[in-house]
């Protein structure tokens, strides 16, 4: 999976799935509250590519979750404005 560091209010986050899986990836802040969700679908093993809106999001720092059928990985990004 990609990591995204220093986002700006527009970012693509980039991932690899190494099996065709049942996707959710979904951005939370750090209270743990989710402030979007931007997969919600069956996706192929391969690269893949989102992107995430934060315009009206506040400056700091959050956490992307990605869930599969099988697997659960965490990455940090830090909106700047």
């Amino acid at each position: 999976m990609g990591t995204s560091n220093g986002i700006n209010p527009n970012t693509m986050i980039n991932y690899q799935l190494p099996m065709t899986s049942n996707i959710e990836l979904s951005v939370y802040n750090q209270l743990g509250h989710k402030v979007a969700t931007l997969v919600s679908e069956r996706q192929h093993a391969g690269q893949h590519q989102v992107k995430w809106n934060a315009g009206e999001k506040a400056s700091g720092v959050y956490f992307y979750v990605i869930h599969g059928d099988e697997f659960q990985a965490v990455k940090t990004m830090v909106l700047m404005k």
